[in-house]
């Protein structure tokens, strides 16, 4: 990901003619879904991510997901390798809220985000168990953050 923030960074450095801090202008979009242990984020949101995904990525393929110069393993079908252990680290903030604070802190100090909007409903997922999430988040997530260090949008 620090890869593809370096390459816009110094794109938009070259066209405004001047140096542009990374980060700068960049909105990330990350899958949310917080719960009090792993298993349980996986439990409840993780076949409605992997049912949105599959379906976005059938047509649009796992390009997005993989590093530069990164390839697929090679599998018998397009999406095999589109597996929740799989997508997980590359970018779904699923976890209790203090994993979901270390990788937003790890965000801000790796690509010095600025900016980040959340995913927080899928295909499947109850409402009622969607709001909880949020609801987890909004009250354990977003205090670790003061204001103007992280635009957040859910």
């Amino acid at each position: 990901l620090k890869k593809r923030f370096e390459i816009y960074r110094d794109a938009r450095s070259e066209k405004l003619g001047r140096e542009v801090p990374l980060g700068e202008g960049i909105s990330l979009v990350r899958d949310m879904f917080c719960a009090e242990s792993m298993e349980e984020a996986q439990r409840l949101g993780g076949d409605g991510i992997l049912k949105y995904l599959k379906w976005i990525c059938h047509w649009r393929g796992l390009g997005n997901h993989l590093d530069p110069g990164e390839e697929l393993p090679d599998t018998q079908g397009k999406l095999d390798a589109l597996t929740y252990e799989w997508l997980h680290p590359r970018n779904m903030l699923f976890g209790t809220p203090e994993y979901i604070v270390e990788k937003i802190k790890e965000l801000q100090s790796e690509l010095n985000l600025q900016s980040l909007m959340l995913w927080s409903h899928f295909p499947d997922v109850p409402h009622e168990t969607a709001m909880r999430s949020i609801k987890l988040f909004n009250e354990e997530v977003l205090p670790h953050f003061k204001s103007g260090t992280v635009t957040l949008a859910n």
